[in-house]
C-alpha cells in the first residue's frame, strides 16, 4: 500500500497520541486491525483517540470502518449526545442540499456538488413568522445535540482540518440553535469543534458563532422541516454505521 506524505505526517501525529499500534493497520488485513483499534479506542472513552483511528481509516480508504460518535460516552460531560432528542439524522432539516425540480430552491445557484444553499431564505422565513434571530458567541460545550447519530469519519476529517486551521471558514460558519441551546443544523461541525475543545484539556474555552432563535427546539425542527419541504430542499438519504 503506497502512503503519501500527508499520511506519513499524520502517522507521526498518531504516535504523539500514543497510538503506535496504528502502524500495524497498514500491514495485513487493515480493515480487521482498524476495527480492533477502534473498539479499543471506544472502550477507553477518549474521543480524540477514536477520531485519530477514524482519520487513519479515511487515509487508508477503509470506508467500511466507521463509528456513530453519539454512542461514545465521554466521562464528566454531556458529550456527545447524552441529551439528544432521539431524532434520526435523516429526519433533521438541512439547508444545503439538492433542489427539487420546479421548486423555489431550483432557482438558486448550484455549487460544485449540484446543491443549493437556502440559509438566507430560511432566515427570511423565520422573520416573516415573527421570530427573532440573535447572533451569539457561545462555548461549544454548552450546545446540545438534537439528533441521535453522528458520523465519526466525517467528524474526524473536520477535526483534522481544524487542527490545521482552527478558524476554518466552512467549519466555523454560524450554527442555528434554539432558545434552549439545541443545535438545529451543523451537528458534525459542532462535534469537530467541541472535540478540539476537549483535546486542549480546558472544556469551555472554544467559542462558537451561533444564530439563536427564540423558539424551543422541537418547534424549531418542525418549522425548519416545513421550510425545506415548501422551499424544495430534498432530504438527505445518508446512513451511518454504528459498529
Amino acid at each position: 500500500m503506497k502512503l503519501n506524505l500527508s499520511f506519513i505526517v499524520f502517522m507521526g501525529f498518531a504516535f504523539c497520541l500514543g497510538q503506535y499500534q496504528i502502524v500495524a493497520a497498514q500491514q495485513q488485513n487493515p480493515e480487521l486491525k482498524l476495527q480492533q483499534l477502534l473498539q479499543e479506542a471506544v472502550a477507553g472513552k477518549d474521543p480524540i483517540t477514536v477520531l485519530t483511528v477514524l482519520k487513519v481509516t479515511n487515509e487508508l480508504g477503509q470506508k467500511t470502518v466507521s463509528y456513530d460518535l453519539c454512542q461514545l460516552d465521554v466521562p464528566v460531560s454531556h458529550l456527545f449526545c447524552k441529551q439528544n432528542l432521539k431524532i434520526s439524522r435523516i429526519k433533521m432539516p438541512q439547508f444545503i442540499g439538492s433542489p427539487r425540480a420546479g421548486s423555489q430552491a431550483a432557482a438558486l445557484k448550484l455549487n460544485q456538488k449540484g446543491e443549493v444553499d437556502a440559509t438566507e431564505q430560511f432566515k427570511e422565513f423565520l422573520r416573516s413568522k415573527g421570530y427573532v434571530l440573535n447572533k451569539k458567541k457561545i462555548p461549544a460545550v454548552n450546545l446540545k445535540a438534537t439528533q441521535s447519530e453522528l458520523i465519526g469519519s466525517k467528524i474526524a476529517g473536520m477535526w483534522w482540518a481544524l487542527k490545521k486551521n482552527l478558524n476554518h471558514p466552512g467549519i466555523r460558519a454560524p450554527l442555528f440553535i434554539s432558545s434552549d441551546n439545541y443545535i438545529l443544523d451543523g451537528h458534525h461541525r459542532w462535534a469537530a469543534i467541541v472535540s478540539m475543545d476537549y483535546q486542549d484539556g480546558k472544556l469551555g474555552d472554544i467559542m462558537m458563532d451561533t444564530i439563536q432563535v427564540n423558539v424551543p427546539i422541537r418547534t424549531f425542527v418542525d418549522l425548519a422541516n416545513q421550510f425545506t419541504k415548501e422551499f424544495g430542499i430534498l432530504p438527505s438519504e445518508g446512513v451511518v454505521q454504528t459498529k
